[in-house]
């Protein structure tokens, strides 16, 4: 994850702006029916726990190339210290749900919710791709007042055309064309990457 000039925390992850999720926007150009989601696996550069908050991940349904709209699930609460960091290695943690929830439109996100980490003084950093190895356009996140939703390529955000490491799994009854996201993982940033914050203070 990005670290941030002049502020601590992270990008991606918590810092202090006060972002309290970070979502990531899925396509599935040509489904005729209804599809669930399982698992969402992250890839976590870095906790440092406190408190020992929860994160959850939130799957919301959204209208084309739309903000997150439609709560429809909420997975298990994860707490920051089984959130798993390797030194060596780029792993994954995987967030499940007591009832896969259920998406019935082309685009879903998948958002990691931090908002429980702040009270609890925990910090946590998600792994993006490189600037430029990405589309910022599907990488969104909700401000600290709890309303405002932007892309992380928006005059208001960071101006990044990256993605989150958030993968989604779905399942399907019918044959279905998606629109993969792929990432190279040695183009992954980790934490100590620093970024500017003069622009984020636009907001």
């Amino acid at each position: 994850a990005f670290t941030i000039t002049d502020q601590w925390g992270f990008l991606a992850g918590t810092n202090g702006f006060g972002d309290l999720e970070k979502a990531q926007r899925f396509t599935f150009a040509d489904t005729a029916s209804s599809y669930t989601i399982p698992e969402v696996w992250v890839f976590f550069s870095d906790a440092r726990v406190v408190d020992d908050g929860d994160v959850t991940v939130n799957i919301y349904e959204s209208t084309m190339d739309g903000a997150p709209a439609s709560l429809v699930g909420t997975s298990i609460g994860i707490p920051a210290s089984g959130v798993d960091i390797d030194p060596t290695a780029v792993v994954a943690t995987i967030f499940t749900f007591d009832t896969p929830p259920t998406v019935t439109t082309p685009q879903f996100f998948a958002s990691v919710d931090l908002s429980d980490l702040y009270a609890k003084n925990d910090t946590v950093g998600i792994l993006t791709t490189d600037d430029n190895c990405g589309d910022g356009a599907d990488s969104w996140e909700l401000f600290g007042d709890g309303t405002t939703w932007t892309a992380i390529d928006a005059s208001n955000s960071w101006q990044l055309e990256a993605n989150y490491m958030i993968f989604a799994i779905t399942e399907f009854d019918d044959n279905t064309t998606s629109v993969e996201e792929t990432y190279d993982s040695d183009n992954a940033k980790s934490s100590q990457q620093p970024y500017t914050a003069e622009l984020r203070a636009k907001r």
